[in-house]
């Protein structure tokens, strides 16, 4: 968890992110950011078939494009940190461990929230 955590302080403060950044983490987190991908090269696509810069009908083309950008094309850093933060949500916390989890889970929250919704009132 110590290498989910350094690589969200790492990478929060970037604006995109490329699909090189989350090569050396777990391998199902690793598969829930490549689907990710997968589905914001599959929007695009279906984009650019809207606006008739694509033509639908050459499946294996339009497979392998949608390939390519989900390899290549950089994502939002917003989406990206939180699928990682849901995983690390979602990882059990080491025995004795509860409240530390607990609290690491409250303050990344707080943290990533707009000022206006940290201060008090």
């Amino acid at each position: 968890m110590e290498q989910l955590n350094g690589w969200l302080k790492t990478h929060r403060t970037a604006k995109r992110l490329s699909p090189t950044t989350w090569s050396d983490l777990p391998e199902d987190l690793r598969l829930k950011l490549e689907n990710l991908a997968r589905d914001e090269a599959v929007r695009r696509a279906d984009e650019f078939a809207q606006d008739d810069l694509l033509d639908l009908s050459r499946h294996d083309a339009v497979r392998q494009l949608v390939n390519a950008m989900a390899l290549a094309w950089t994502l939002d850093s917003k989406q990206v940190c939180s699928v990682i933060e849901d995983y690390i949500d979602e990882l059990p916390p080491e025995p004795g461990q509860e409240f530390d989890k607990l609290a690491d889970r409250i303050f990344r929250h707080k943290v990533s929230s707009p000022w206006s919704d940290v201060q008090p009132i």
